[in-house]
Order: structure tokens, then sequence, then C-alpha cells
């Protein structure tokens, strides 16, 4: 889990300015040992070191002070898009206001406006999309609460927008909200007759629950997937871990769709169960015999009713989590673990 954001001053004007921001956003200021008088700061002796620790752990870095520093200090660090927190650099005047790394996804593009509103500054936003006034699919995938499936595709996306070229969305279920947004209309085109499997002709888009595979478009996943998980006593997180991947792999769907794991409450004091949530970053609901008992599911179990209580847990669990009566995937057993599916 990562932090509020981290401020780095290397001057005394600098530390006054990061104190603002602190005071505004929250997060925390780092400064070096000689400015450590300044009230609620945190020193340090080597912001290469101090940030090789805090890089990965925050949500977003603010440098106060030039920008060569910025680049050569958080260079070592670099993953992905997808993985990199939002990097923002200001003058110690905060005249100017740069969005330097994970604009979009990472947010550092809205962070830099707010920083430049903050200090009456300037913001400096050289994403492609953002300089032509374009919508970013990455942004809007964001705003909806979205998972890409499929990073390298963004570039093929945003790329026609910034070019002035439609691109085409299949999104049944209108998880990208374009119905009720008819100032996108010009950008994208609602394509929802497309017969499933196809491909868009040129950049699409298409939001659904399977794994993107090598599919041309840029797919988004709604977090929409239930995973009921059952278990023996003493199951390792590992062996969760793995038989939620490979149920998730055998059937095309997409780890990026799962909204949360689910299990009868005799479970919830399983270590491996509640660690694996953890790692994973899944929420985890646990449900009484009550219940669960009554769920119609299509694979019930004589001896788990007689030894619990209840007919099914990973596919009771799976539909009660989700609201559904169908499963997308019924009991799957992988070792001392059972996987049902519902969305």
């Amino acid at each position: 889990m990562r932090h509020g954001p981290a401020i780095y001053a290397c001057t005394g004007r600098g530390a006054e300015l990061g104190a603002r921001i602190v005071a505004a956003l929250g997060g925390r200021l780092y400064v070096p040992e000689r400015l450590l008088s300044r009230s609620g700061a945190t020193g340090f002796s080597s912001l290469a070191r101090l940030v090789a620790r805090t890089f990965h752990h925050c949500d977003a870095h603010i440098f106060i002070g030039a920008t060569g520093i910025a680049v050569r200090t958080i260079a070592p660090h670099l993953k992905s898009k997808t993985a990199d927190p939002a990097v923002v650099v200001l003058d110690h005047h905060g005249r100017f206001v740069i969005s330097l790394l994970s604009g979009h996804l990472g947010g550092a593009n809205a962070l830099a406006g707010t920083i430049a509103d903050l200090v009456d500054g300037t913001p400096v936003i050289t994403t492609a999309t953002d300089v032509e006034g374009v919508p970013a699919i990455d942004v809007l995938a964001r705003e909806c609460g979205l998972v890409i499936g499929n990073p390298k595709r963004i570039r093929d996306v945003n790329g026609a927008l910034v070019e002035g070229r439609s691109v085409a969305v299949r999104d049944p279920e209108d998880r990208l909200g374009l119905s009720q947004r008819t100032d996108l209309d010009r950008f994208f085109v609602r394509d929802f007759n497309a017969g499933s499997g196809e491909s868009t002709p040129g950049p699409g888009v298409v939001v659904d629950v399977h794994a993107a595979g090598a599919r041309p478009e840029l797919v988004l996943h709604p977090r929409v997937l239930s995973v009921g998980i059952g278990c023996r006593r003493g199951v390792t997180e590992e062996q969760v871990t793995h038989a939620l991947q490979t149920v998730l792999k055998e059937h095309g769907l997409a780890f990026g769709a799962v909204a949360g794991l689910a299990s009868v409450d005799l479970k919830a004091d399983e270590n491996g169960l509640l660690l694996a949530a953890g790692t994973l970053g899944l929420d985890i609901y646990f449900y009484s015999v009550e219940d669960l008992k009554d769920m119609d599911v299509p694979n019930p179990s004589r001896r788990v009713e007689q030894h619990i209580g209840v007919r099914s847990v990973c596919e009771a669990a799976a539909l009660k989590r989700a609201g559904k009566q169908t499963l997308l995937v019924p009991k799957q057993i992988v070792g001392a673990v059972t996987v049902a599916v519902a969305g």
C-alpha cells in the first residue's frame, strides 16, 4: 500500500514552500539535516538514498528544486507507466510546477495543477492529449474505475485522438459512460454490434473481463468479478494465489477484473487466505453459514454440508458476493483450494 505524497526541499525557501504544500495536501516534508529546525520536517543526509527507500511506497513525489536533480534521483527506480508514482517538480519560488512523470495514470498532471493553484504558479503539462485538448483514454479509464489490461496500446489510442481520428469503443454495459458524454461523440464511436472476438478496425477500445492477450485493441477491465474461495485448514498464501491465478488463466479472465474474494466465516482465521488477499491487494468478504446455506449452487457437496453446514463454500460465496444467480466459472479444485467465479 502506498502512502501520501513525499515532498523534498533542499533550500530554506523551498522548505517553507514545502510546509505550505504539506499543510494543504498532507504527506511528509523531507529536508537536509542542516534545515531540521523547520517544524514538522524529517531530515535526510542523502537525497538519493532517501528516494531509493520512498519511491515505490508513496503515491506522489514533489521535488522543490532543479528538474535535473529530480531526474537523476528517480531514474534508477523507474519501472513502467502503470507502476510509477506521480512526480512533480517546482522551483523554490513556486513559479513553475512541472508534471514530470506519470501524468495520466499516476495523476501528476492533476497534482501539478493543484499545486500551481496553491502556490500561485504556472502548471507545465507536456502530454500530447492535454496540449491538444483531447481526452486521454487512460484518464477516462481511471476516472471510471477501469483497469488497463495492455498498457502498450494506450499510445495507439491516444495517438489517434491527437491526430484527430475517432476511436471505436466496444463497451456494451457503458462502463466508460459515453452514452452520457455527448462532448466526446467526435472522439469515440460506440461499436456495440460487432461480434465478440472480432477486432475493431484501427485503434480501438474493448471493455470486458477477459484477458487482453495479444489483442490489437486497448482492453479495459471493469472490476466486477467475485471469486469464491474454499480451502483446507492450514492452506498457504502460495497455494491460494496459485489456485486463483490458475483458474483465471485457464478461463481467459483478467486478474484486473477481480473485485474481491469471498469465503465462509469459518475460514476468517486462515492466515494463508488473509495473506493472499493482502498480497494481491483484494478485499475479502466472509459470510456466515446462515448467509450461504440456502444458496442454489450447481455443484453442492454433501461432505462439505455435513462438515460445516453449507452445501458449498466457493460457489455460494462467489454468487453471494456478486449478487448473481449463475457462475462464470463453477467450482474448480486446485490442490487444497477450490475456486469459483461470478460476475
